[in-house]
């Protein structure tokens, strides 16, 4: 009994941990954060698609993004619109998979008691990371970041098992483990990459080491030839079934591109205020500390014969260069490939680099006296304690929280919650969609976002999913990973409602509106929410609620709106995103005549019936994107609201390859010599380069129906309804 006390120990903190984050879960009051939503909408269809027929490959259904395997920690027995459960095995199976990991890669029944001791109070002291713990606001409340680190971290200790023992059978888990890694997240690419380097240097290192001894050599040919096959059999139909679905499709692969792309060149400056957040609510300093000792003091003790149970010196070795592989890629992924602003980018590779370090440290601690063992040991339980009042505290201080980097406060955004559900009831009673503008956009506080906002905007999105039939509010914003990071003035104008975190000192509004020259995004934000701080029915707007933290509007009169965003407009030196995305929206014809003589537009003065007039439009393209500029005018008043200009990529036949829409605007200019709209669309040209022209035109809908208008003058196609535009060299003028 006293072999299995620690393990007992360990037993019962997992159980009184499990106890004590569902009682957490439980009283929360808001939905799944933003990318959560995501994750519970694939297991909603999921759940759905079994119930089919003929079920579809899971890795096909919407949100196609969002592979299957996420189900497995969302909803592994079924859907249901309450996220108690989701919630609470988003947070706890993450850390019963890094204890497991830790026992796999550490555990030898061999072992002598103090080492068994070491090894059970290394996972309690793991087990309280406080990444695991950022509840406060929910943000992190069914993220599956946490869930692919605890899998990838089981996934290098059964690799470091699978060496250590010659086992079939842990390469079998290995491989399953890892596969299962990418079927959470498309970064377990890199995991597979990282696990199946580890297992084939570690195997190389034994096999170096018993090269002179025929019978051992022969055996660890024969496990190195049939692991190399079990790896190839299951990475191989994991990544078949990947790419050859809509999950890692080119269409999703370039979506995700553009989206790290733009994560990377709108990020801030990464500074030390940031990274001490980043640190301190992820791993904290003194597992740091404890990293750099256990690599000092292992490079030390490495000539020494005293190793731990179990372990030679070339599986260490494996396991060194295993951890250096797992920290430096994943240092790489997080800090360059997706701009070091997220740090759970970088939790599966600092899990499984830690686990890989846990026989060094049992090493290290092998090698200590006995009181030096027990100081240890001491430090070891201290955050396990801390954690523990923590959670049965029912209001724990805020300051003892943000000092050992752990956020408890759930269920503190109630008026939020009910804020967007009185949203989605309005919209419902009026039977139709709403649009909200979100200024304060939802966000981790590490990135400039407002996490009240988020937990407005999370419950409208939770609504759509659970209603999706019913009316409800979209919503547009900033910042969406597909834009650059920007306010664009035409959407604020045009939205049903409008929501910010108002700037109430007077002070501060003054002087955030008397600065001139708008450098960044944070300035752009502030500038904007101290304005609409001071908006009032003379801007077109009138307040609708305000909570602790947000106040709602309503725009009464879009036109005034749109006038007074123009004056604030004038009256500031702006970045060149947002100059890019509030380009001059009306134009006299004598602008436009300057501007035709200088750019030559690809098309000019083509009337569609007597109604538009399209006066010139631009085509470009840049890799995989396409862009059309536009200015046209009304020449008359079109009573229906669906009128539209399309947008048809097609190929040597004049088959339609991509349709694209944009919908013509129905405001007014500003100014009555202004009387020709500009607008662009960007969409991205479909994969295979058979593209060869770009056929736009004009549609509105009738009873339903789309009906065409012919043109009166360029390369035209269906009986002179659409116009033809080459994307390489300009049309000549005339009929086919």
């Amino acid at each position: 009994m006293k072999q299995r006390l620690p393990q007992v120990l360990v037993v019962l903190w997992l159980v009184f941990m499990g106890c004590a984050l569902w009682a957490e879960a439980d009283r929360t009051e808001q939905p799944p954060f933003y990318d959560a939503i995501s994750y519970a909408q694939k297991a909603k269809n999921f759940w759905a698609n079994l119930h089919q027929a003929r079920p579809a490959n899971p890795l096909n259904l919407e949100p196609t993004i969002r592979p299957p395997g996420t189900v497995l920690m969302s909803y592994p027995f079924g859907f249901s619109s309450d996220v108690r459960g989701f919630f609470f095995r988003s947070v706890y199976l993450p850390i019963l998979l890094l204890v497991a990991a830790v026992y796999v890669v550490g555990f030898a029944r061999e072992a002598r008691r103090s080492e068994r001791w070491s090894l059970a109070l290394i996972a309690l002291y793991l087990s309280t990371l406080p990444m695991f713990y950022q509840l406060g606001g929910g943000m992190f409340w069914g993220m599956v970041d946490n869930f692919l680190a605890g899998v990838a971290a089981l996934c290098i200790a059964a690799c470091a098992r699978s060496v250590k023992h010659q086992s079939l059978q842990w390469v079998f888990v290995t491989a399953l483990l890892a596969g299962l890694c990418l079927l959470i997240k498309p970064s377990g690419l890199l995991i597979m990459a990282v696990v199946g380097m580890s297992w084939l240097l570690t195997v190389l290192l034994t096999l170096k080491a018993v090269w002179l001894e025929r019978q051992r050599r022969k055996v660890v040919l024969q496990f190195l030839g049939s692991g190399l096959a079990l790896f190839v059999v299951i990475f191989g139909s994991t990544l078949y079934s990947s790419f050859s679905s809509r999950y890692l499709s080119t269409e999703n692969i370039t979506g995700g591109a553009q989206a790290v792309r733009l994560l990377v060149e709108d990020r801030g400056n990464i500074t030390p205020h940031l990274l001490n957040y980043m640190i301190q609510t992820s791993f904290g300093y003194p597992l740091l500390l404890g990293v750099i000792a256990v690599g000092v003091l292992s490079v030390a003790r490495w000539r020494s014969s005293a190793l731990p149970t179990g372990w030679s010196k070339p599986l260490l070795a494996g396991q060194a260069n295993a951890a250096l592989c797992c920290f430096s890629i994943g240092a790489w992924f997080w800090l360059v490939k997706t701009g070091g602003t997220q740090v759970r980018y970088f939790f599966p590779f600092a899990l499984m680099g830690l686990v890989c370090l846990v026989p060094f440290a049992l090493w290290i601690f092998n090698t200590l006296s006995t009181t030096a063992r027990i100081c240890l040991w001491i430090l070891l339980v201290i955050p396990a304690i801390n954690l523990a009042l923590l959670l049965v505290l029912p209001e724990p201080p805020s300051l003892w929280q943000k000092l050992t980097g752990i956020n408890l406060a759930s269920g503190t955004l109630r008026q939020e919650v009910q804020l967007a559900e009185a949203m989605v009831g309005e919209a419902r009673r009026q039977g139709k969609h709403l649009v909200l503008y979100a200024v304060s956009f939802g966000g981790s506080v590490a990135t400039g976002g407002s996490v009240p906002a988020g937990v407005l905007e999370s419950t409208i999105f939770w609504e759509s999913v659970l209603h999706p039939a019913d009316p409800g509010i979209s919503i547009q914003r900033p910042v969406d990973w597909v834009r650059h990071n920007t306010f664009r003035f035409e959407e604020i104008f045009q939205a049903d409602y409008i929501l910010f975190e108002p700037v109430r000192d007077p002070v501060t509004q003054g002087e955030i509106l008397a600065q001139r020259s708008i450098n960044t995004f944070e300035q752009e934000s502030g500038l904007v929410q101290a304005w609409f701080s001071r908006a009032d029915k003379e801007d077109g707007v009138a307040a609708v609620s305000t909570t602790s933290n947000l106040r709602l509007l309503k725009v009464v009169d879009s036109a005034k709106l749109e006038k007074a965003l123009a004056v604030l407009e004038h009256q500031y030196t702006w970045r060149p995103e947002f100059r890019e995305a509030n380009p001059k929206l009306w134009w006299k014809e004598q602008e436009l005549a300057e501007f035709e003589k200088l750019h030559k537009p690809q098309v000019m003065n083509v009337r569609f019936g007597d109604t538009i007039k399209l006066h010139a439009l631009t085509l470009s393209h840049h890799e995989d994107q396409i862009t059309v500029r536009l200015w046209w005018e009304r020449l008359a008043a079109t009573p229906e609201k669906e009128w539209f200009f399309f947008f048809h990529l097609i190929n040597e036949k004049g088959e339609i390859l991509a349709n694209n829409a944009l919908p013509m605007n129905q405001r007014g200019p500003l100014l009555p010599d202004q009387s020709i709209r500009f607008d662009t669309i960007t969409f991205i040209n479909p994969p295979g380069h058979k593209t060869v022209a770009l056929a736009t035109g004009i549609y509105h809908v009738v009873n339903g129906e789309p009906q065409t208008v012919a043109a009166d003058n360029g390369v035209r196609d269906w009986n002179n309804h659409r116009v033809i535009l080459p994307l390489s060299g300009n049309p000549q003028d005339g009929k086919d």
